[in-house]
């Protein structure tokens, strides 16, 4: 799996076409900065306005995040690892996951492929290759949280990614 972290803000995800209007951290601490508009969205996820589009803002704490494509979960999911023993116990766990309770929530509209996960600190600009790319078709997705405890030693929050409509 291909892993990212975050400097301590959130990570977000956006369409390609939409980093030129991306400006990160640039300015904060000011107030209306898109790295603190980033910052005031609660819970684990949520959506904010970026340009012509939005982005998928994946909030609470910093974890290092993976994306997992499994049409089970229709597109896949995004994995934010909280804590766990090692990356084979965290793959051999969304291998073998079932039926589980997703919550949360949010609408997330794509117009456009790729798109880009990456830390929201910065720029559109400065990402290079400290992203990961997703393939998602034209569409809005219902991206909906589960936090994944199976025992002591493992939690993942995650988030499925699935068509709601196009």
């Amino acid at each position: 799996m291909q892993w990212i972290d975050t400097e301590g803000g959130p990570l977000i995800a956006m369409e390609r076409r939409l980093l030129p209007a991306w400006r990160g951290a640039i300015g904060f601490p000011a107030p209306g900065t898109d790295y603190s508009r980033a910052c005031d969205v609660g819970g684990y996820v949520g959506a904010i306005p970026v340009g012509q589009g939005s982005a998928l803002v994946l909030g609470d704490e910093p974890m290092a995040t993976a994306w997992w494509p499994d049409d089970r979960w229709g597109e896949g999911l995004i994995v934010r690892w909280m804590y766990a023993p090692n990356e084979p116990a965290v793959v051999q766990h969304l291998g073998a996951l079932g039926s589980v309770r997703f919550d949360e929530s949010v609408d997330w509209p794509i117009v456009e492929g790729p798109q880009l996960l990456f830390d929201s600190a910065f720029a559109g600009d400065e990402i290079g290759p400290r992203a990961i790319s997703l393939s998602l078709r034209p569409g809005v997705y219902q991206v909906d949280t589960h936090v994944s405890k199976p025992d002591d030693e493992m939690c993942l929050v995650l988030h499925r990614v699935r068509l709601a409509t196009q």
